[in-house]
């Protein structure tokens, strides 16, 4: 998703356009869709008939146009994000002096993706931890206990009411 300008905005820093830099259609999709983000200030006598757009605190992209888009920056630098990270969820990641810089967001959310696949195929060599899950369910056939008790109060049901437990890695540990 590249496109020709990106409008870069850091939290809770207001950034001045002139009016002629941004169409008021955009004006008005950032400040209905996106108001819960971004505060919109319109051109006005109030702001020298110029654009105000303030991060109210998100960090981000916003894709507005195929041509523009707007870039939500954090305060902090998006290095310093990883080291945030690693002390409020005791992660452990290895990175070599000077290979750590992120400029943009995107490079942030693919440095974070290559660390989640890197911890994923980490797991899979150890193992999945897998545990038994009970389930209920109308099947064709039998398979674990029977419900004699709803079988009784409705005999005319085909399927067969049985309760039985499934082996699965699909558990919050993994």
């Amino acid at each position: 998703m590249t496109h020709k300008k990106d409008i870069r905005l850091i939290e809770y820093k207001t950034k001045v356009f002139p009016r002629n830099e941004i169409p008021n259609e955009m004006g008005e999709l950032l400040w209905k869709n996106y108001n819960n983000y971004i505060t919109v200030e319109f051109p006005s006598p109030k702001t020298e008939g110029q654009w105000q757009l303030t991060s109210k605190g998100y960090v981000g992209y916003i894709p507005l146009t195929q041509d523009i888009g707007i870039n939500l920056q954090p305060k902090v630098s998006l290095d310093n994000l990883f080291r945030m990270l690693e002390y409020a969820y005791k992660l452990k990641f290895k990175f070599l002096e000077g290979v750590t810089n992120c400029e943009s967001i995107k490079e942030f959310y693919e440095r974070l993706a290559n660390i989640l696949a890197l911890k994923i195929i980490d797991r899979a060599r150890k193992g999945f931890y897998r545990a038994y899950i009970s389930e209920d369910a109308d099947l064709s056939y039998l398979r674990g206990r029977l419900n004699l008790a709803q079988i009784a109060r409705t005999p005319w049901e085909i399927k067969l009411p049985c309760h039985y437990e499934e082996h699965t890695a699909d558990i919050e540990e993994n």
